[in-house]
């Protein structure tokens, strides 16, 4: 009997051990500036930006491992992503972000070389690289692309469009599609600002951070830039920085109070993966306003509501990545392809096709329920009084998704398509959407007195209501006291839906 046997089993399971402990998962990141262009305009600040960027990330708390890379020429560049891509292993969470210019190319993004020129486009697919990262198995990615710069000289092909499905990642671009931004007036551009600022804080999940860094652009840039979800595909939550540690101790005992929360807080919930906002307890007075010329005879009766408790509400209509995922999970149908939506790709995109009985199953499964009608006009109201639409007594395209059908007055999205959620600006309360892209269900409540004038449920059994106007409609129908009925059972591609949670889970993430 060989007594070395034992000793070398014990060394294969040391070996073993140690293989699978140095393939656990990682956070890399990527981070490229472009700046001094030889046949364009400098694209000014990239280069800084990219560089604070990089600070953050590095920073041994993230425990991130970050390769910083500037003014790359199209060889550079390639050999740049190419090396990151071949160290990304299965599982590891990856961050990419890019400042520079980029154009649209027969319908692609592409981040653009410092060779670039009119007779020669140089560059690297956004999406090919996602894909290469799709398929070395990285767990999640978020892109954070800093590409809609102005520049005169690359003409229409200036800024970014919208992107096809990649799984496991999220894209966040610096600005609308389609659309391009004055050079920064600051050293470093709003957009980088808004990343550094995320990446403080700790528990910030991936989803998170991006919708902190929204917030945070159009607030420094005073709502004149507006960073857009290109893709979210996400299928679970990561932690960028973990919370502090827990110090034991044994302190006096003291009453526990809960942390006050704030109109238009959000927190992302683990179930569908989708971000929330906090509507407060309070009164507002719901229906027609004195200055709305375009009452209805059921809006006219002025109607004082108190809600005693506040609620959680999603803070934008429920997109189709997170409608697939409740499908997944429950094998409940998938509605069928509309013309918003013909290939599945526009993930970020309100769900669509969906009757009210489907709305109710997704927002029970999420834990919750379909806000109510007065729920609903209350939040969108966002604590303004006296307004016929959330800003104010007029509407303008900058603001909301509506008359996508009609050719004299388009908006900037495609005829008959809804736009990617957060693709406006909020609401009082942090909300997206609440008025145009997809009209939304809503359930019935006893806020109203029961009359003809108002009304207290259905007209018809079988109905129900939807409120907020959609991107083919009328701008009539996106006043906040409007309202109309559908059948319970029809599905459309202008309809979708919102949820609220009475309470949040205990327990579950917050950002």
């Amino acid at each position: 009997m060989n007594r070395n046997v034992p000793f070398r089993i014990l060394i294969v399971v040391i070996v073993f051990m140690a293989t699978a402990m140095g393939q656990s998962p990682r956070r890399r990141a990527l981070v490229l500036g472009n700046g001094s262009y030889r046949h364009l305009p400098a694209a000014v600040a990239s280069q800084a930006d990219a560089e604070l960027v990089a600070r953050s990330l590095s920073d041994p708390s993230l425990s991130v491992t970050t390769s910083l890379q500037v003014n790359l020429d199209r060889e550079a560049l390639r050999n740049a992503i190419s090396s990151f891509v071949e160290t990304v292993q299965q599982g590891d969470t990856v961050i990419v972000f890019y400042s520079g210019y980029a154009a649209m190319v027969e319908g692609e993004n592409y981040l653009l070389a410092i060779d670039h020129s009119a007779a020669e486009a140089r560059g690297s697919s956004l999406t090919g690289l996602l894909q290469d990262l799709e398929a070395k198995k990285a767990g999640s990615v978020l892109a954070l692309i800093d590409g809609s710069r102005e520049c005169p000289t690359l003409a229409e092909l200036a800024g970014l469009t919208r992107m096809q499905r990649v799984d496991r990642s999220l894209v966040l671009f610096a600005h609308q599609f389609d659309r391009s931004i004055p050079a920064p007036a600051t050293p470093v551009s709003p957009f980088a600002e808004a990343i550094r600022m995320a990446l403080a804080v700790p528990g910030l999940t991936l989803s998170g951070m991006a919708e902190r860094v929204i917030v945070e652009t159009q607030r420094s840039s005073k709502g004149e830039q507006t960073p857009i979800f290109a893709l979210n595909s996400l299928e679970e939550i990561k932690v960028l920085r973990d919370p502090p540690p827990v110090v034991a101790s044994k302190p006096e005992p003291q009453p526990v109070k809960s942390p006050a929360l704030t109109a238009g807080q959000l927190r992302e919930l683990k179930r569908d993966l989708l971000t929330y906002a906090w509507i407060p307890p309070g009164e507002a007075e719901l229906g027609c306003v004195a200055s709305d010329g375009d009452c209805e005879a059921a809006e006219r009766t002025r109607r004082q509501v108190r809600l005693k408790q506040g609620f959680w509400m999603t803070r934008g209509e429920v997109p189709i990545r997170a409608f697939e995922r409740f499908a997944r999970e429950t094998s409940h149908p998938l509605p069928k392809r509309s013309q918003t939506n013909a290939e599945g790709q526009q993930a970020a995109n309100p769900v669509a096709g969906v009757s009210w009985e489907d709305a109710q199953k997704y927002c029970a499964w999420a834990g919750g329920r379909l806000p109510t009608f007065s729920e609903w006009e209350y939040a969108a109201r966002g604590g303004a009084a006296g307004m016929v639409y959330p800003w104010g007594n007029r509407l303008t395209r900058d603001q909301a998704n509506y008359h996508g059908r009609d050719k004299r007055s388009r908006d900037k999205w495609d005829e008959s398509n809804s736009a990617p959620g957060g693709s406006f600006d909020p609401n009082g309360f942090n909300l997206f959407d609440v008025v145009g892209n997809v009209r939304e269900w809503v359930a019935e409540d006893s806020l109203y007195p029961a009359n003809a004038a108002n009304p207290p449920g259905p007209a018809t059994a079988g109905q129900h209501y939807l409120r907020g106007g959609d991107f083919a409609g009328a701008l009539k129908a996106l006043r906040l006291s409007a309202f109309e009925m559908r059948p319970a059972e029809e599905r459309d591609n202008r309809t979708g839906f919102r949820c609220v949670l009475p309470v949040w889970p205990a327990g579950d993430a917050q950002l």
